[in-house]
């Protein structure tokens, strides 16, 4: 990958602050003496005719790539009864496209490692797509589960496909730690649920004496990179590893009467290093399982990467150091955001208090809203006794409250802790973690 720098590129004895903007990597270090007061002002001054050339050629690139546009295809290949799950665009994006007939016109476990963005979840839809095609109406002897790692892509995702599989006659549930008893009842008519991988581990303890685990026909899996975490991979290793044991059961226990239908198993992830292993894990003793690996160059939208570097002096210990990036973050936004939404992640809940607390007082931003629209924010804020920052400590519902602005781009920054996992979050514009 090409590295353009602003100053030489000898190497420095101090730890860069980076974030993330697309496939470049801009470095900013070794300022002449001359020239650093005025760098940690602001973005140096000198630098700014790279800059500009640097927004030129982002911002006249920003489309979705061309280059495999011949063998993009239309959502009409879907059938007409289900078309409307994917109204959203008239055409699969390269990786979809790609994925398509593996995921639509056969059963084979599939594996897929791309990158963020990239439309993994309509993977996950068209495998649904797959098995509601092959399944006999009024499918109330299927069920499908998809497992994420986070409570909150559970939620996110049963938002989305409540609106979407509804109205074909789907019933979509919630299955996570919040789940009322009440709930556990309505989950045996559901069709698809929404798990985390802890959750569906007490479900399925005992899943000779449960019919509803037995039903499942598709195994959805987010975040499959999990599986390395140290502390929750365990748990998704054993869960999945008891679906595959709990299928070969049934296997020989129906296998003279061939009404048995093998689990189906899915999984995605952006980061994933050995995807290769994690097919050949899921294959199911018969055929492989299907491996396809993207990288970043068949991204819909590309992305670019800056790296900036600030001068530490040798008696400025790390923690006044990293005190001080705190203002240095409105400079960074003002000039690579375009005014548009950005998304500031820290590394720990104090941090984003006082990153929230610095912004606020000074930056001077285009904010471009309504005055009812910002009576509102303010109103809510001020309720929560909470700034533009969200970090694990709050709840589902006031995190919702703090995102839903933010994605309606009445508010242009917002301030979190770096997620351990992907965790969803608003659209942005801009990534700045500090």
């Amino acid at each position: 990958m090409p590295k353009t720098g602003y100053a030489s590129s000898r190497n420095v004895s101090l730890t860069l602050p980076w974030f993330t903007y697309g496939d470049d990597e801009l470095q900013h270090t070794d300022f002449p003496e001359s020239r650093q007061r005025s760098f940690e002002d602001n973005i140096d001054t000198a630098k700014d005719d790279c800059i500009s050339d640097f927004k030129k050629s982002l911002f006249e690139n920003d489309s979705i790539h061309t280059t495999q546009s011949a063998i993009l295809k239309p959502v009409t290949e879907i059938q007409l009864q289900f078309r409307n799950i994917f109204k959203e665009f008239p055409y699969f994006n390269y990786i979809q496209s790609k994925a398509l007939d593996d995921l639509l016109y056969s059963d084979k476990n599939f594996v897929i490692c791309a990158p963020t963005g990239s439309g993994k979840t309509v993977i996950f839809e068209l495998a649904i797509t797959r098995l509601l095609i092959e399944a006999p109406m009024p499918w109330s002897n299927i069920k499908v589960v998809y497992m994420a790692p986070m409570k909150a892509l559970c939620g996110q995702r049963f938002d989305d496909w409540k609106e979407k599989f509804g109205p074909t006659g789907l019933n979509c549930k919630e299955l996570t730690g919040d789940t009322q008893m009440d709930d556990l009842f309505e989950i045996q008519h559901a069709h698809i649920i929404m798990t985390t991988p802890e959750k569906w581990d007490t479900m399925t303890r005992k899943w000779r004496d449960n019919t509803l685990v037995q039903l499942v026909r598709l195994f959805l899996i987010d975040e499959v990179h999990t599986l390395k975490d140290e502390s929750r991979g365990a748990t998704l290793e054993v869960v999945v590893s008891r679906m595959k044991t709990m299928q070969s059961s049934i296997s020989r226990i129906s296998k003279e009467s061939e009404l048995h239908v093998p689990i189906r198993f899915v999984a995605v992830s952006a980061t994933i290093p050995n995807a290769e292993d994690i097919a050949e894990w899921l294959s199911d003793g018969k055929q492989s399982a299907i491996c396809m690996k993207m990288d970043e160059t068949q991204r819909p939208v590309k992305l670019r990467k800056v790296v900036l570097g600030f001068p530490c002096s040798n008696n400025q210990t790390e923690f006044k150091f990293d005190l001080t990036l705190n203002y240095k973050i409105a400079g960074v936004i003002q000039t690579y955001s375009d005014q548009k939404p950005t998304l500031v992640f820290c590394a720990t809940r104090k941090s984003v208090q006082q990153a929230a607390a610095i912004l606020a007082k000074d930056a001077r931003f285009n904010m471009g809203i309504e005055h009812k629209q910002r009576e509102a924010i303010e109103e809510f804020l001020g309720k929560m006794q909470l700034s533009s920052l969200t970090n694990p400590s709050l709840t589902n519902q006031q995190a919702l409250e703090l995102d839903t602005p933010f994605t309606e781009e009445e508010v242009r920054s917002a301030i979190k802790t770096m997620p351990k996992h992907k965790a969803p979050g608003p659209d942005a514009y801009l990534i700045t973690p500090i």
